[in-house]
C-alpha cells in the first residue's frame, strides 16, 4: 500500500470542484491538473530524475506517491528502469514492459502552520498554457504568490515572464520570483533574470534549489515578510 501525503484532503476537493464550477469544464481535469501540480512538486524533493506519479482518491481528496520503473532488457537509467532479474526479486511474474510502482514516504503539501494564529495553505499549479483555466480562480483571494523561473533554461523565459505578468494582472498581491537550480553550471545569475525579465529592482527576486528544504523554505518566508508589510500599510 502507497504511503499518503499529509494534506487538507477535503479542501483539495472543495478547491477541485470550484475550479470545475467557475469555468464550466470537467472535474477531471482539474483533478488531472492539480495531480500533475503535485507530481512536479514531489520530484523536486525526490529527484527529477525519477518518474513520479500521483493520484487523489476522488472520493476521500487522499494523495498518494509512486515511484514508476519500468522492466527492460538493458538497464540505461538505472533511476527509472530496472532489469528482469532485479524486478522479478519483488514480482515474480514480471515480464519486459512491465511498469512497477513503488511507493513513496509522505510529504506535507498544501498547508504551514505559522503559528496557532497563522495558517498558510499554498496551491501549486503547472505552468503551461492548457492550465490556465486554474489561475484566476486560484488568484482569487490569495495573498501573495511565487513565480518560480528555471533559471538554467533561458527558453523558458519568455513563458515566466508572461506568467509573472498575468498573475499581477489578477490581483495587485504581493509576490516574489524563485531563481530556480541555482546549483547548476548553466544558471542564469538572479541579477542577470532581473535584466532579462526585466523585473523591477523593488521585487524580491531570490536564488532558490527547489530540492533543498532551506532553500525553499527562505523563499516562503520572504513571501510572508512582503505579506506582512502589505497589511501593515
Amino acid at each position: 500500500m502507497a504511503s499518503a501525503i499529509s494534506a487538507n484532503r477535503l479542501e483539495l476537493l472543495q478547491v477541485a470542484e470550484l475550479l470545475a464550477r467557475e469555468k464550466s469544464i470537467d472535474k477531471e481535469i482539474v483533478l488531472e491538473a492539480m495531480e500533475e501540480a503535485i507530481q512536479k512538486a514531489a520530484r523536486s524533493r525526490y529527484g527529477v530524475e525519477n518518474e513520479i506519479r500521483a493520484q487523489i482518491d476522488r472520493n476521500t481528496g487522499e494523495i498518494r506517491l509512486f515511484r514508476v520503473i519500468e522492466v527492460v532488457e538493458a538497464v540505461e537509467n538505472t533511476a527509472t528502469e530496472i532489469s528482469l532479474e532485479e524486478a522479478r526479486i519483488d514480482k515474480a511474474d514480471a515480464e519486459i514492459g512491465d511498469f512497477l510502482a513503488s511507493p513513496l514516504p509522505p510529504m506535507d503539501f498544501g498547508r504551514i502552520t505559522v503559528d496557532d494564529d497563522l495558517v498558510l495553505y499554498l496551491f501549486g499549479t503547472p505552468g503551461q498554457r492548457r492550465f490556465d483555466f486554474m489561475w484566476e480562480i486560484l488568484a482569487e483571494g490569495m495573498l501573495g504568490f511565487v513565480v518560480m523561473v528555471d533559471s538554467a533554461k533561458p527558453e523558458t523565459f519568455r513563458e515566466a515572464k508572461s506568467i509573472l505578468e498575468t498573475f499581477r494582472a489578477y490581483a495587485p498581491t504581493p509576490y516574489v520570483v524563485a531563481a530556480n537550480k541555482q546549483d547548476h553550471a548553466e544558471a542564469w545569475t538572479p541579477e542577470d533574470l532581473r535584466i532579462a525579465l526585466r523585473i523591477e529592482e523593488n521585487v524580491k527576486l531570490l536564488p532558490c534549489v527547489a530540492t533543498d528544504k532551506e532553500s525553499v523554505k527562505n523563499v516562503l518566508l520572504e513571501l510572508l515578510y512582503s505579506i506582512l508589510e502589505e497589511m501593515e500599510t
